[in-house]
């Protein structure tokens, strides 16, 4: 029999203002946990998860669960909170859990310890049930098509080099369960399901959500209840067995350069690997070894290239800004650094371990070629660029052509209006105001020669009429197909992307940069996860 009780006013908020404005979670999720809750089908648990106390708003679940177990609540029980306003994580760290459409829960865990074992002492139960419940989660979002999903040391989820799932157990001594002493523990899962972090400004850059890398929200009680079913085996796993799960699923390997964080030092080291004590191995620049456990630092792996976001005078601040919001956002975080680069600063030697070139909406001519041969040359031999807007004209003319004789006054900031796009049969909204025809073999005026295009999203039309209306409106008079919106070219080694619409603006940008767009809020919220995806499958075909 499963036990659920409902604490606290489920008619919580539906919606969190935050600073770029509202963020709208998955309310639905709420309302069918409180209608339906964990069926006996999909929960085949002896105790984990029998008994479940649901709450709308909390302080710390961890909290809740010490109470309950003091109270007599049986081994296995899980306190679920909507919201709590002071959760905390390992070392004591604050952390946020203001999003609803998540899972913020603590299992109450009853323990027979072997003699002699002082869990005041030697805290590696803890950690045993910290890697249960990473591994726990990570097999459980496999189960929904989640892959790529790896353990960062010790007690996180990633994937990516954003933060999925955060684990924490405390030792809280020993409670009496009908005239039994058993040692207590509390396990806290803090899993991202159903919110949109990746539009969450002070989350996006470190975090995601199974709803963000999936494309579509899932089922909270499936998954908790998936979760449940893995988590109790791995209880009963001796460390060893642990230890070889996790390596499995290990985000940063052996060999892997990684920045240690202790107190207010940071160092690179080169990680030599998890010991059974669950301590990690690592080497200096002198080869000099050290050991650390998870109590006295924390690891981050060291990015070897650097996607640049190019800023300066001719360029619109409001796309370099949105650009970095992105790729912080989408750009796997644990292999690229993501940083600006001004046009000044550009140069063969700085491009040395760039893995892309990013240029946005331009605002006026560039004043110089400099920087834009220096680009075209790093393209050549073998480097990767996206362009975005009105910049897709950069390279459309030949890069001898004098600037001052470019044509630039037709792609300025017009009367901002968002178009549909269509990817692989699915349309999906876009910001778009500029008439930009891309490289068709017959457009005459482009001088600079690329071969093997792709193309990855454009308009389709259903009738002929429609066809050479929106032509003439879209397009260059020299073509004759549909305007083509994203286009991947080969030149010479390298590749550079065309993306004509402006990608970077999403839903969650319009009240501080976009204003004039309010009205077409919905139309971009209703398909951003498209818009990931497609910005995702850029960077692949830019080698990313």
């Amino acid at each position: 029999m499963i036990s659920i009780i409902h604490q606290g006013d489920m008619a919580a908020d539906k919606c969190v203002n935050l600073a770029c404005g509202k963020l709208y979670f998955d309310t639905a999720c709420q309302q069918n946990y409180r209608r339906h809750g964990v069926s006996e089908r999909s929960l085949q648990t002896r105790y984990i998860g029998r008994n479940i106390v649901h709450k709308s708003v909390t302080v710390t679940t961890m909290n809740d669960a010490e109470h309950g177990a003091r109270q007599g609540d049986p081994n296995g029980t899980v306190y679920i909170a909507e919201r709590m306003t002071g959760a905390r994580g390992t070392k004591g760290r604050s952390w946020i859990a203001e999003s609803t459409g998540n899972l913020y829960m603590s299992y109450v865990l009853h323990m027979e310890l072997p003699e002699g074992e002082d869990p005041t002492i030697d805290r590696y139960r803890e950690f045993d049930i910290d890697v249960a419940g990473a591994i726990a989660s990570l097999q459980a979002l496999k189960s929904f098509g989640l892959n790529g999903v790896k353990v960062k040391w010790l007690n996180d989820l990633w994937i990516t080099g954003h933060k999925l799932l955060g684990a924490l157990t405390e030792y809280k001594g020993k409670v009496k369960v009908k005239l039994k002493e058993y040692h207590l523990y509390i396990l806290g899962l803090g899993l991202n399901v159903n919110c949109d972090m990746r539009r969450d400004p002070a989350m996006h850059e470190i975090s995601t959500s199974v709803m963000c890398e999936l494309g579509h929200s899932v089922s909270r009680e499936e998954l908790f209840s998936k979760i449940c079913n893995n988590l109790e085996p791995l209880l009963k796993m001796d460390r060893m067995e642990l230890l070889k799960l996790y390596k499995i699923h290990e985000a940063i390997k052996p060999g892997d350069l990684m920045n240690v964080y202790k107190l207010n030092e940071i160092k690179a080291y080169t990680f030599g690997g998890v010991k059974k004590d669950w301590s990690v191995d690592v080497k200096d620049e002198n080869d000099e070894s050290f050991n650390f456990s998870c109590v006295e630092v924390s690891l981050r792996p060291v990015p070897v290239k650097t996607v640049y976001v190019v800023n300066g005078p001719d360029i619109e601040k409001w796309s370099t800004e949105l650009i970095l919001k992105t790729c912080n956002a989408l750009v796997d975080t644990q292999r690229y650094e993501v940083a600006t680069i001004t046009t000044e600063n550009i140069s063969s030697e700085n491009l040395s371990s760039c893995a892309l070139v990013v240029i946005g909406q331009l605002k006026s001519t560039p004043k110089t070629s400099v920087y834009l041969s220096r680009v075209l040359d790093y393209i050549k031999k073998g480097g990767s660029c996206l362009t975005i807007g009105n910049a897709c004209s950069l390279f459309q003319i030949n890069k001898d052509v004098c600037l001052k004789d470019r044509q630039f006054a037709q792609y300025q900031e017009q009367v901002p209006s968002v178009i549909k796009t269509d990817v692989r049969g699915k349309s999906f909204s876009v910001k778009s105001n500029i008439n930009l025809c891309l490289f068709h073999e017959y457009c005459q005026y482009s001088t600079v020669r690329y071969e093997s295009a792709r193309v990855l999203a454009s308009r389709h039309f259903e009738t002929a009429s429609d066809n050479a209306e929106d032509k003439k409106a879209n397009g260059c008079k020299h073509c004759t197909q549909n305007p083509t919106d994203i286009e991947v070219c080969k030149l010479e080694k390298g590749k550079i992307c065309f993306c004509r619409p402006n990608i970077e603006v999403c839903y969650a940008d319009i009240d501080e940069y976009l204003p004039k767009l309010d009205d077409k809020r919905l139309l971009l919220q209703e398909t951003v996860c498209q818009r990931d995806r497609l910005f995702i499958e850029i960077l692949e075909e830019l080698n990313l």
